[in-house]
């Protein structure tokens, strides 16, 4: 992904998220929640993640740090669910 995004351009994962808005079903297998309830989150926690420009870097959007939240919150569910299964053989 470009650390230094210019001006109006969005990073690499923002680009995935909207495509995969696209596909409901993919969407809801990538995130565990329809897009309704991700929007429905976002204006719940917008406020609270987001972040302003500055001089020469464009913040990481809300859109962008929740869904990379929700992501890594899914993996490491994951994880812990496939160790918890292979501690118990």
């Amino acid at each position: 992904m470009n650390q230094h995004r210019g001006e109006g351009q969005q990073g690499e994962f923002h680009s995935q998220v909207q495509e995969l808005r696209k596909f409901p079903d993919q969407f809801y297998q990538y995130f565990q929640m329809s897009t309704e309830k991700f929007d429905e989150l976002l204006l719940m926690v917008k406020r609270q993640i987001e972040k302003e420009n500055i001089n020469w870097q464009s913040a990481i959007s809300a859109e962008e740090r929740l869904a990379v939240c929700l992501r890594s919150v899914d993996l490491l569910c994951c994880s812990i669910n496939y160790a918890s299964n292979c501690c118990h053989m």
